[in-house]
């Protein structure tokens, strides 16, 4: 659970060796009940060393997953062991970094899945548009068609049937009303 209070400790986990290095996503492999959870693991881009790396939940244990990658997003299904990540094009991998299959061509700069309904989200640069595709990249929708300037990170809120973007263009966060 996420703290509660205005106000929290932390722990730094990683450092990247280079001090102008942007570490631009982050997902948590953390599914009860399941073999990924005995191993939880928390998983990154790097864009200029131009990897996906992960590490145990206490920073230890670093490892290069992919590399030779332009990775902007990235977001974990744990129980399938996969692992999606975008930049150009739109990526799926095992949990290993192995078996790199393209799910869509386009360039994104923010994901997001909703496994309960099969489908991945991402906000995608090149047309400005919000997008979901089921998890094997077929039946793209366009959600959120015009009136972005440069969509970025994009969270779902399942419970209240709710998505949240970033628009660095316009400065400001915004929401479907679904």
């Amino acid at each position: 659970r996420p703290p509660r209070s205005s106000r929290c400790t932390y722990t730094p986990l990683f450092r990247s060796p280079s001090r102008q290095s942007i570490l631009l996503a982050l997902a948590l492999s953390a599914s009860v009940g399941t073999p990924a959870a005995k191993a939880q693991k928390v998983y990154w881009t790097d864009i200029d060393s131009h990897k996906i790396q992960r590490a145990d939940m206490d920073g230890n244990g670093v490892e290069d997953l992919v590399t030779s990658v332009n990775a902007y997003a990235i977001a974990v299904d744990a129980m399938a062991g996969r692992m999606y990540f975008g930049g150009f094009p739109i990526s799926r991998a095992n949990l290993a970094g192995s078996q790199i299959e393209t799910v869509v061509t386009a360039i994104s700069g923010g994901l997001a899945l909703d496994l309960s309904a099969g489908k991945f989200y991402w906000a995608n640069l090149t047309v400005k548009q919000i997008r979901r595709a089921n998890l094997d990249g077929t039946n793209v929708e366009n959600l959120v068609a015009s009136g972005l300037d440069d969509p970025r990170g994009i969270a779902l809120d399942l419970e209240r049937s709710k998505m949240y973007w970033i628009d660095t263009g316009s400065a400001s966060i915004k929401r479907s009303e679904e």
